[in-house]
């Protein structure tokens, strides 16, 4: 008598490939537009915080130096600059910012600081007025608060 081998078939047919296929098709576009969204709100959350992070900066050196330190925005050109502020990376050189020209492209809007575009940290650390610079990504936007009387910078 002799043997007959049994032999089964290993794999996955072409129906199954077309079905996981298409599976895989649907969760990715739905996925897409998430990022997206997603992807723009990370944008404008990052440049709100790194204006106040800029902001407090201006403070700190007010106190450390013992001179009035300046943000000056500049809306239609979307860049703020501290004048008299060192420059984190290159000392001498004046210390601006264009938000359209970061990793995290965004645009200011409304900066109001007391009817200014301008707000002076005196040598306390105490700002020339309270106030607020929306920034602005894709349709979504945050706003970084500049606290009247500590100056402290802050994105909620």
């Amino acid at each position: 008598m002799a043997a007959t081998a049994v032999r089964t078939r290993v794999g996955f047919s072409l129906i199954e490939l077309v079905i996981t296929t298409l599976v895989i098709g649907i969760i990715a576009a739905a996925a897409v537009p998430r990022y997206s969204g997603a992807l723009a709100r990370y944008r404008v959350a990052a440049a709100a915080k790194r204006v106040a992070a800029d902001l407090n900066y201006a403070r700190r050196e007010a106190m450390n130096q013992g001179v009035s330190q300046d943000g000056v925005f500049n809306g239609p050109t979307n860049s703020y600059a501290m004048p008299t502020v060192p420059h984190p990376d290159s000392p001498g050189l004046t210390y601006s910012v264009a938000l359209m020209d970061t990793e995290y492209p965004a645009m200011i809007n409304a900066p109001n600081f007391g009817g200014s575009s301008t707000v002076t940290y005196d040598i306390f650390g105490q700002p020339s007025a309270g106030g607020s610079v929306t920034v602005l990504s894709n349709g979504n936007q945050r706003t970084v608060n500049v606290d009247a009387v500590t100056g402290i910078a802050t994105v909620p």
